[in-house]
């Protein structure tokens, strides 16, 4: 007990008769803190930790948070800025009855996690039950009013730690698996996401990903967290779908170590790639999703440790490039970014970690793209399939269904800057090839190459916990064939455009508690984030 509690009670002691009038000042005193936190509160800045703090100290309510995130929507999603990260919402009365649900069960001692009452958005490639009111259309327009039977196992997950279900995030088509022509962050029914830090949008001459997009296939879901549209979305990954959307988003991003119980309910392209994950605005954030998740451990614990005598290898950005016909080489911003990499390497290194520079990782082959392209093609086709069965009477079943579904509508399907759906013809061409020997063995061999001469080696070889560089360029596809777990890091903001940069990186298997560690350090150390000024 403190000083002024100690004298406080003695002064009532002596004078009872004043506990009405001082417990009025009291009352007063706590409406005032409270309309002072609700009035700080602002759903672009506010982390997922500030909201659970809020929540819990009784500044906000989840009324308050659902109004406050769904106002941000509709001024910037198709309105104001133009975002288009959002494609559909709860209906109001549903989402409004869930939170006060919540209110109600934080009121009478029931929260059942930290995030307890928290709104939450997912990629709209994942199961929700129907009771939400809420289409399961993976952006195409053949399932704009399709809904689905029961949750996706990420979307249980957080509903059963108390979060409520806000709608569905935008994204490249299919996941970005319909054509190679769509431009990252396009979907028929979404729209075009916007980055809300590009200044002018997207160039129209740009390439899929090229600098003046938001990346994809997750686009919406960063874009959605970074314009404070809600404090967390869920994702999915299959080759850098998550870290190159979060890159360019300036947050912090974890995709996950995939299993069939993670990813049941989500529309699976290739088994070996395939998880989920989820975009955030602080380490703390990321921890916290992680404690909902995993449910094996508190990652926040994590959060405190430094970069002292932690083993860090580095790729060479300039040897991990992407592709120039994805991402339009541009000389000023790689020179921004090396500058800006080395520099940060530097402060790692004064705060005691230790830096192995420009790493030896085995490169992906022609070989490992052609086994990889098989598989997806296999398993791509046998997943929609069974994607779908988890729908309700959904107009298209399999993929040759979906072809012949766009090409009737071929002028809302295939517009002139977004056209074609060559990725889902090949697939019908080629998804019977394999043969279920021939999948193993391919498996095997990309999880061999990625792993045993891969990832694992290169930790042996430098002796090193984690594997850092530019989330672009096929080290994202070796990270996601081998299953590893992978986080993101902002950094920066480019000269030429504003657009948004980070780091990713990778941990070995099974330890995410490395991914909290490297976040919470990197947080203290640089704390470089910023929201988008434009908003």
């Amino acid at each position: 007990m403190n000083l002024p509690t100690k004298s406080l009670l003695r002064v009532l002691r002596k004078s009872p008769k004043i506990l009405p009038v001082l417990s009025c000042a009291l009352a007063m005193a706590w409406i005032a803190n409270v309309s002072r936190q609700r009035s700080a509160f602002s759903p672009l800045t506010a982390t997922l930790a500030d909201v659970s703090r809020l929540l819990e100290d009784g500044s906000l309510t989840s009324v308050d948070l659902v109004n406050a995130y769904t106002g941000q929507i509709k001024k910037h999603n198709k309105n104001g800025a133009r975002l288009n990260a959002v494609i559909s919402l709860v209906p109001e009365h549903i989402v409004l009855e869930n939170a006060r649900k919540s209110d109600q069960e934080r009121a009478t001692g029931k929260a059942r996690s930290r995030l307890h009452g928290i709104p939450f958005l997912i990629k709209d490639n994942m199961w929700t039950d129907r009771s939400f009111g809420l289409p399961v259309t993976l952006g195409a327009l053949a399932f704009e009013n399709t809904f689905a039977k029961q949750n996706a196992y990420i979307v249980q997950k957080l509903l059963d730690a108390g979060m409520i279900l806000l709608g569905t995030a935008n994204l490249s088509e299919l996941a970005n698996a319909k054509s190679s022509q769509v431009r990252g962050g396009w979907s028929t029914l979404g729209g075009q996401t916007q980055s809300p830090y590009v200044v002018g949008g997207i160039d129209p001459t740009d390439t899929s990903l090229g600098h003046s997009t938001p990346a994809g296939s997750s686009s919406g879901s960063a874009v959605a967290v970074a314009a404070g549209m809600a404090p967390v979305a869920i994702a999915s990954e299959c080759d850098g779908s998550i870290i190159m959307p979060a890159d360019r988003a300036s947050i912090f991003s974890i995709r996950l170590s995939p299993t069939p119980v993670l990813t049941s309910g989500l529309l699976r392209y290739n088994r070996l790639g395939d998880s989920v994950g989820w975009m955030v605005k602080s380490a703390e954030d990321a921890a916290l999703m992680l404690n909902v998740a995993l449910s094996n451990k508190d990652y926040t614990n994590y959060l405190d440790q430094s970069f002292k005598g932690l083993r860090i290898g580095v790729l060479d950005p300039m040897k991990w490039q992407p592709g120039t016909a994805i991402v339009r080489p541009n000389e000023d911003y790689n020179k921004q970014f090396v500058s800006e990499f080395n520099t940060t390497l530097s402060k790692l290194e004064s705060a005691g970690a230790i830096i192995h520079r420009d790493i030896d990782l085995r490169r992906w082959t022609e070989e490992d793209d052609d086994m990889f392209r098989a598989l997806s093609y296999n398993d791509y086709g046998a997943g929609f399939v069974t994607f779908t069965e988890g729908l309700i009477e959904p107009p298209v079943r399999s993929i040759p269904e979906l072809i012949d579904f766009n090409k009737k509508h071929a002028d809302q399907t295939m517009p002139r800057d977004n056209p074609g759906q060559g990725k889902l013809e090949k697939t019908v061409a080629n998804m019977n090839s394999l043969s279920t020997e021939q999948c193993e063995e391919y498996r095997r061999t990309i999880l061999n190459h990625t792993r045993d001469l891969g990832i694992n080696a290169a930790m042996k070889k430098y002796n090193i916990d984690v594997i850092m560089g530019a989330p672009t360029g096929r080290s994202a596809t070796i990270y996601d064939a081998g299953g590893y777990p992978v986080g993101t890091l902002p950094l920066g903001y480019a000269n030429s455009n504003g657009r948004a940069f980070g780091l990713s990186f990778v941990v070995p298997l099974g330890r995410e508690d490395l991914l909290a560690r490297v976040m919470g350090a990197w947080e203290k150390l640089l704390n470089p984030r910023k929201p988008p000024s434009r908003l």
